[in-house]
C-alpha cells in the first residue's frame, strides 16, 4: 500500500494543530498541572517540521531539511519535557536547547557535506530513541510500583516506538545497493503515518494523565476539608462554653456538650 507524502503531511499538520489547541486550552484552564503547556509547544514544533517537509522542493535546504528535521525532533524532546514537568521533575531546558542546536548543525552538515537520506533519518531515529529511553527512566522513577495504568500505557507506547524506529533504521540502511532516492523516500510516508497515530495516542494518554491529576488534587482537597472539619468539631466539643450552630432556616445543625448540659439535654438527644 502506497501513501501520498503530501496528503499525510497535511493530515499530520492538522493533527498537530488540533493537539496544540487542546493542550493550550488545558494549560490555561488548569495552570497548576504541569505538562499541557509543554505538550502544546511540542505539537507546534511538530507542525513546523511538517510544514518544512511539505516545502522541501520549494524552500531552501536549510529550512526544508535542517530546520524541519530539527523541529520534528524538538517536538519529541518537548513532549518529554512536558512529562517531566507533569511528574514533578525539573525539565532540563537549557541542555535540551543546546542539544537541539547541535542537532541542527548535524542536519546542516548532512546535506552540505554528506547528502545522505539514511544518515539524516538515522539521526532522527537515534534522537527519538534516546528521548524514549529517558521517558522510560522517568516513568520507572516516578511509578516504581506501576500503580497508574496511564503511565503503563505510555510505557508500552514508548517500547512500540523503539521497535518501529529500529525497524525503520534497519530497512533504510540495508536496502540493496543502487536503490534510488525515491525508493528511500518511500519509507518516509509510512514513518509519518506511524508517528501521526502515535501523536493521537499520546494525546489520549496525556489527557488522561491531566484528568488523573485533577482527580488526585480533588481527593486531597476533600480529605483536607474533612480533617479541618473534624478538628473544628473536636475543638468546639471540648470548649467549656456552650456552642450551638444553626442553619440558615433556623434549624439546629450541631451543639456541643457544654450547651447540652446548660439546656439539660442528654448526650445524643
Amino acid at each position: 500500500m502506497r501513501f501520498d507524502l503530501l496528503t499525510l503531511l497535511v493530515l499530520r499538520l492538522c493533527v498537530d494543530l488540533l493537539v496544540a489547541a487542546a493542550f493550550l486550552a488545558q494549560s490555561r484552564r488548569h495552570p497548576s498541572v504541569g505538562g499541557p503547556g509543554w505538550w502544546a509547544l511540542a505539537a507546534l514544533l511538530s507542525a513546523l517540521g511538517s510544514v518544512g517537509l511539505g516545502l522541501r522542493t520549494e524552500a531552501p535546504d536549510w529550512f526544508s531539511i535542517g530546520v524541519a528535521n530539527t523541529a520534528l525532533a524538538a517536538g519529541v524532546v518537548f513532549s518529554w519535557l512536558g512529562l517531566r514537568s507533569y511528574l514533578g521533575f525539573r525539565p532540563p531546558l537549557r541542555r535540551s536547547l543546546a542539544g537541539l542546536l547541535a542537532l541542527w548543525a548535524v542536519n546542516v552538515l548532512l546535506f552540505t557535506v554528506w547528502d545522505s537520506v539514511p544518515a539524516r533519518q538515522s539521526v532522527f531515529s537515534l534522537v527519538s530513541m534516546g528521548v524514549g529511553a529517558l521517558t522510560l527512566l522517568d516513568i520507572d522513577r516516578f511509578d516504581t510500583q506501576r500503580r497508574f495504568r496511564e503511565l503503563r500505557a505510555l510505557r508500552y507506547l514508548t517500547w512500540l516506538e523503539f521497535v518501529c524506529l529500529a525497524a525503520f533504521g534497519v530497512a533504510i540502511w540495508f536496502m540493496p545497493a543502487g536503490t534510488s532516492p525515491s525508493r528511500l523516500s518511500s519509507l518516509v510516508p509510512a514513518l509519518l503515518l506511524i508517528f501521526m497515530i502515535d501523536i493521537l495516542l499520546r494525546m489520549v494518554i496525556y489527557t488522561s494523565l491531566v484528568t488523573l491529576r485533577l482527580q488526585q488534587d480533588g481527593d486531597r482537597t476533600r480529605q483536607a476539608l474533612q480533617v479541618r472539619e473534624a478538628d473544628s468539631r473536636t475543638l468546639i466539643e471540648n470548649l467549656s462554653a456552650g456552642v450551638m450552630v444553626f442553619r440558615p432556616d433556623q434549624t439546629l445543625s450541631s451543639i456541643n456538650s457544654a450547651a447540652r448540659r446548660f439546656l439539660g439535654w442528654e448526650e445524643g438527644g
